[in-house]
């Protein structure tokens, strides 16, 4: 998975080298042989620890030689991404708002991944019926049990 420093932990930003990835997080890309050349990739799940950076499902991006850090964006897929961290502590409660959320994803045919318990990418395309996913976490975000922030509240910096 693509890291940076997160509002919210769990990622790293590494200088110059640009964006790194975990080997245990590789399922995220998927080769694109034939396009853009070697050293190319396409991000196949929504980003969630990519901070201020606009980095999305279907990206196509262009990594170093070792395959650990990602250099450029070459081709967007025009996507956003919608994160959420719930900031509740009893486990009950955000087990049924982690409920509450995957049904009406389940419902609306949008795309969304956990990382952990408390933290949601919601993949947010053209088309996509995002209205009732995003009017319930806004309701929570209202009431002070949630942080939230869009993923490409800036560009991507290598």
């Amino acid at each position: 998975m693509l890291c940076t420093r997160s509002r919210w932990g769990g990622g790293r930003r590494t200088g110059s080298r640009g964006l790194r990835w975990s080997r245990s997080g590789s399922r995220g890309f998927g080769s694109r042989s034939g396009f853009g050349g070697l050293g190319t990739i396409w991000r196949s799940c929504v980003a969630f620890r990519c901070a201020r950076r606009a980095l999305h499902w279907g990206d196509v991006v262009r990594i170093c030689a070792d395959g650990s850090t990602v250099t450029e964006v070459v081709e967007r897929s025009g996507r956003h991404v919608f994160r959420a961290l719930l900031t509740i502590e009893r486990e009950e409660e955000v087990a049924a708002i982690a409920a509450e959320v995957n049904a009406i994803c389940a419902r609306t045919g949008v795309l969304l991944e956990w990382s952990e318990v408390r933290l949601v990418a919601i993949d947010v395309s053209d088309g996509a019926d995002t209205a009732d996913v995003l009017g319930y976490l806004a309701g929570l975000a209202e009431a002070g049990r949630l942080e939230w922030e869009w993923s490409d509240i800036g560009p991507f910096e290598a």
